[in-house]
Formats: structure tokens, sequence, C-alpha cells
């Protein structure tokens, strides 16, 4: 089940907009699916017409010109110079001509982002470019040149990409068992940034020793095609995350009594149904030996089960790991080191909070001014105490204004989650990684429930 949360989670956070949304609006200007991020100059920007790159929220000068003409590319849109810096539209697009029509191929190569003034640090630009920061997206973190630390690389041969809109490819591997190591930080390799999406690597259980499928080869494995007991997120890339520094006094264990095997997901999307993409992207994961204090888990919190009626600007999904499943889960506090929100497109804000017996709530996540296409990690130092018998509120707030039918909890690209996760420390305080509620009932007391009735239909 955690699996298949984190898959909706990733899917929605980094491709939703490509696969179902967005995809249909490149086509509607020339390299509509090549245009690449002006702060690195490689991070394809998916949603060209909006400040954020995964095309949520407000639009970016050339998406407001692109909605007030219609949504149409025509040799007036084409003319403009949306972003004020010099080059038009057209120019910025690779159809200088301004002779580009829907279906053909451009006659030139992106030179701009039509809604990004350039070159950044021009003072003009500076002006301009108010809602836009060029964030480093290299990995900044130190630990990983200690002489102890080694890398660990696992990538797809050189594959070809189906010709599909959306395909998930898994490749199982193991890790070095010699001993006891710790995963301290990840990096991505991304091959072919046009149809990478993004790539998860789940942690086997110690336990496991056969895997459905066999090491090193890859397979289909969107839904229940994957290593269903493989469930536990250790590494995660997604458009414009380079790599994760973890926590310095925590890691994810691996080898002899860690995790021995992992699958490694990645999601490609090829909406435009290109013949020609191949892809060989990957993850390198830095471990060493000396390992550190704690080891690293995960616990997902929200709703399992909603629905959101139409026309509604501001409704509330609200809920709860109740005192009694934190204190059924937990055999000792947990120390919450980082921690994200996730919805879908209707979502606009969301929280997550901590109450303790005898104390206020305290705010751990909270977003308000959700975007799903540009979500935002939150990190605590000191680490966040959670214990035994402490409640977690998870607050959803959905804006179905312009749907006319009612909205359901689910994976897909018109349906709407209400989840929050986090990374804690020491893994060995749970014994789940989930703490939900079903329609508003807790879940711990729904499997409570159900295993009650399990036993007295055995009896019978």
């Amino acid at each position: 089940m955690m699996r298949a949360v984190l898959t909706w989670m990733i899917m929605t956070v980094t491709s939703e907009w490509c696969v179902h949304g967005f995809p249909y609006y490149q086509t509607l200007i020339p390299n509509g699916g090549n245009i690449s991020d002006p702060c690195d100059g490689v991070t394809i920007w998916q949603g060209v017409g909006h400040q954020a790159m995964g095309g949520d929220g407000p639009r970016n000068p050339f998406g407001l010109d692109f909605h007030s003409n219609e949504k149409i590319w025509n040799r007036t849109f084409c003319e403009m110079d949306s972003d004020g810096d010099g080059f038009s539209n057209g120019a910025e697009l690779g159809d200088p001509k301004c002779v580009w029509i829907p279906g053909s191929e451009p006659d030139g190569t992106p030179t701009g982002h039509p809604g990004i003034c350039e070159p950044l640090r021009d003072s003009k630009c500076l002006s301009i470019n108010k809602w836009y920061t060029c964030e480093k997206r290299d990995l900044e973190c130190d630990a990983i040149n200690s002489p102890d630390v080694q890398e660990f690389e696992i990538k797809l041969p050189k594959t070809k990409v189906p010709v599909r809109a959306t395909t998930f490819t898994c490749t199982n591997f193991a890790f070095p068992s010699d001993k006891d190591y710790h995963i301290i930080a990840d990096r991505s390799s991304i091959d072919n940034h046009n149809v990478m999406h993004h790539i998860i690597i789940y942690g086997c259980p110690n336990e496991v020793e056969n895997l459905i499928h066999p090491l090193n080869t890859q397979y289909d494995c969107l839904g229940e095609m994957g290593e269903q007991e493989c469930v536990e997120q250790i590494s995660m890339w997604t458009i414009g995350k380079p790599g994760l520094c973890l926590y310095e006094k925590a890691g994810f264990k691996i080898g002899a009594t860690g995790y021995k095997y992992a699958t490694m997901q990645v999601h490609w999307n090829n909406p435009g149904l290109k013949d020609s993409y191949e892809d060989s992207s990957g993850m390198i994961l830095y471990y060493t030996p000396l390992l550190r204090q704690y080891n690293l888990g995960s616990l997902l919190t929200g709703e399992k089960r909603f629905s959101i009626p139409p026309g509604n600007s501001s409704y509330v999904v609200n809920s709860e790991c109740t005192p009694v499943c934190s204190a059924k889960i937990m055999n000792s506090p947990i120390y919450v080191v980082s921690g994200f929100n996730h919805m879908h497109k209707l979502g606009r804000a969301m929280t997550l909070s901590q109450r303790s017996p005898g104390l206020e709530e305290r705010i751990l996540t909270h977003d308000s001014h959700y975007s799903f296409g540009n979500p935002v990690v939150h990190a605590f130092d000191p680490p966040i105490e959670i214990k035994p018998g402490d409640e977690l509120r998870t607050k959803c707030t959905f804006d179905s204004s312009r749907k006319s039918t009612v909205t359901y909890q689910g994976d897909g690209a018109l349906d709407e989650m209400c989840n929050s996760f986090v990374i804690y420390y020491p893994k060995e305080s749970l014994w789940i990684s989930e703490c939900m509620s079903y329609q508003g009932l807790p879940m711990c007391s729904l499997r409570d429930l159900a295993a009650f009735i399990d036993k007295r239909l055995n009896e019978e």
C-alpha cells in the first residue's frame, strides 16, 4: 500500500500535468516540450506558460499573452515579446519566421524561454523576473566528500522508450551485503530530460529473500506489476531536484541487517508518441560503513477515501492519525527531520500538524499556497519529536469551483489526494509505515476490526 501511494504521489507531483494536461498545450506552440529552465539550460520547463516549472499556479508573461490570444499560435502572438527581453516569442521558440503550424516540425530549436527575461542577471531582466528565482540545482553535501563514502550507481542500460504516453519500468538490484552501511545522500543521473519524470528507489524488507522479478532485469511495473513487498522509499528524484543530503545523524541502512535488495522505478513520459527516444537514467547513492547514530524511516499520513463536491472554492478534507493509532504503531518517540505535502490539481492549501496531550497544536508542514507542480520539502533542525499518543492532523483545502462533477480520491488525473509524507528516526520506533484514515475513520481501528472478523470466521 505504501508503495502504491508513493507512486501516486510522485506521478502527480512531477508528471500529472505532463501526461494528462500540459502536453496538449505543448503541441499548440513550436518546441513546446523542449523549453529548458534558463537557470541550468537542461531541466525541461513543462508548463511553458506558467510560473511554476510543472505548470501549476499563476501564468508567466508568455502564458498571459497566450491566454489573451485565445491559445492560438499565429503571427500576432509569434511576433510578441512576452518576456520583454528583446526577442520575439517565435525567435525564442525556434519559429523566427512565424510560419509554424501545429503538427509540423519547427524550423529551428529553442533559443530561450519566452516567459522569462534573459539574460537572467541583466538589470532589466532582474526587474521583470521578480517572480522567478534561479535556484542552484547541484547537490550540496559536504558529507559525500569524506574518504569513507562510496558511490553505488544503479542505472538503466540504453533503452528504447515505448511509443506510449506513460511507461513505468523497474529494475531490482542487490546492495552490498558484506556488512551494514548507511545511505547518506543521493544524486540523479539523468540521460534524457525529454522523457524523464521521476525515479524512486524502494527498499525491500530484510526478511525478503525471493523477489518476483530477477535482479538486474527491466520489467513493466505500473500498479500491481511491481515488487509489492518493497515499499519504503529510500531515494527519489523529481524534476528540479538533483539530489538529497540526508540528516547528519541518520541514514537508510542497507547491507547485512538492512535493505539487501531494492527496486528502482523509472517513469517515462512520451505524450508526443515519438519513436526515437532512448534513455539510460538512474541514481547514484552515497553510502558509508561508518554507521550514523540512527536509521531513517518514512511515515505517510492523510485520508484514503473522500470526495469533493463541485462548485466549492474552499472544500476542506480533514484526516487524523489519532492518539490511539499513534500509540499502537509506535513503541517509542520518533524524530521528524523532513516532510512534504501532496494533493493534485484542485489542491490549494495543506497542513500537517501535531497535537500532544496538554500542549498547543504545532505545525509541521504548512503550504498556504500549495502547488502540485512545485512541491515544498520542509526540513526540521532540530528534529521534531512525536510521541506515542500524539495526534497528527492533516488538513487539505481544495478548489472545485470550476468543476461540474464530483471529484473522488484516487491516482488518476481527475482524482485527488490528501497525504503528507515525513522522514524520521529511529526507524525501529514504528512497526508500520502509515497512519491514515478512511472516510474519517482511523485505519488502525479498521485493521483491528478486520482482524477480529477474520478470527471469528476462522473459529466458525
